[in-house]
């Protein structure tokens, strides 16, 4: 806000139309993109840069990037089924609970945001 506040207050530096976007929903499945283009938002729009803030980069620092940086927004449904049985008989199981185990320990070690339903 601060950089829309100073291209506003000094519009004699300024060589071109600047639009401001405020992307809604963005950090979750659609997020607001699809609903702001249809509405029009990018029309007579040439160039979009994008700013995301991130609380791991020091105060007053700007980091910049051609392309994609951020990451997407993805939802997907893990369904486990099994067998499970008698403990004394666990070559005929296949341990449901154990498996769903062995998925969340693997996600937690990545960036995923896991929901348990």
């Amino acid at each position: 806000m601060v950089f829309a506040k100073s291209l506003v207050e000094n519009p004699e530096q300024v060589n071109n139309n600047v639009v401001f976007i405020h992307q809604f929903g963005e950090e979750e499945y659609p997020g607001g993109a699809q609903a702001m283009i249809a509405d029009g938002c990018l029309e007579g729009v040439d160039a979009v840069y994008g700013c995301h803030l991130q609380s791991t980069m020091p105060s007053g620092t700007m980091y910049y990037k051609e392309g994609f940086i951020q990451a997407a927004v993805d939802t997907f449904v893990i369904t486990v089924n099994g067998k499970g049985g008698h403990g004394a008989i666990r070559k005929k199981q296949s341990i449901p609970l154990s498996q769903r185990h062995t998925l969340l320990q693997h996600f937690s070690r990545s960036s995923a945001v896991i929901q348990i339903l």
